[in-house]
């Protein structure tokens, strides 16, 4: 059984990585254009690492515990699939700069749909609502990878 901490801290994790993930494929980037988007995408991520961190000492203020049975085997079932560590990709590997932000493209899609499923467990409408926001920047950094990449 999950934690909300675990969750969250499974949440600051995804984000850690893809901060730092951006910051080092901003440093291998020629076209400044491009490092600065991914730069700005680092400093998002890590605005994002500062609220899950402030919802976790909310939960654990008013006491919160364990995710429901039901809700904790459903996330078990959908993180069997996904892979959150950017921390894992070797950028010396990747072969272009598609490469580079395909990747990327593919974590954030995999994060949107870890936090849709998170939503579904967050019962008060601020919460939920500055959620939607977090996944509203993710789509949004997928749609600016998206423009940079060849052919677009």
């Amino acid at each position: 059984m999950f934690s909300i901490s675990e969750v969250i801290d499974l949440a600051v994790r995804i984000e850690e990585n893809a901060e730092k993930y951006y910051l080092e494929a901003a440093e291998k980037m020629a076209d400044s254009t491009l490092s600065k988007l991914l730069l700005q995408l680092a400093e998002q991520e890590r605005e994002h690492v500062a609220w899950f961190l402030r919802l976790k000492e909310e939960t654990a203020a008013k006491g919160v515990q364990d995710l429901a049975e039901d809700e904790a085997g459903g996330l078990q079932q959908f993180l069997g699939d996904q892979k959150f560590s950017l921390g894992d990709t070797d950028l010396s590997r990747l072969q272009s700069i598609d490469d580079i932000l395909a990747v990327a493209i593919e974590f954030e899609q995999d994060t949107i749909l870890f936090y849709s499923m998170l939503g579904s467990f967050i019962e008060t409408a601020a919460t939920s609502e500055a959620l939607e926001k977090i996944i509203a920047e993710e789509e949004r950094h997928i749609e600016l990878l998206e423009e940079h990449r060849s052919g677009k």
